[in-house]
């Protein structure tokens, strides 16, 4: 999966696919890709027997460090949220 793989929204949001390992998934994040929401994945866990356990781990940790602003958000906060989470990290609207 690429960075050809997203789909905007009128919003200032997107829906980006994710892949770690064979596992994919989908997220909400700004459209400069800085500020994502947490995965939705669409598929389970790698069994830890399985031999791309490993890969999952590694790049669902890297996965999870570029998650900041919206963490805890598996969808776009609301406009408020989206204030007060601007307004908490020193960025004005």
């Amino acid at each position: 999966m690429g960075s050809h793989d997203v789909y905007q929204s009128t919003a200032p949001l997107c829906i980006r696919l994710v892949q770690a390992g064979s596992r994919v998934g989908y997220r909400w994040e700004s459209v400069d890709s800085q500020h994502p929401c947490e995965v939705i994945w669409l598929d389970p866990e790698p069994q830890r027997e399985s031999i791309e356990y490993e890969t999952y781990i590694e790049e669902f940790q890297e996965i999870q460090l570029q998650v900041n602003i919206f963490r805890g958000f598996q969808q776009p906060p609301t406009a408020e949220e989206h204030t007060l989470l601007w307004a908490a990290q020193g960025y004005v609207d």
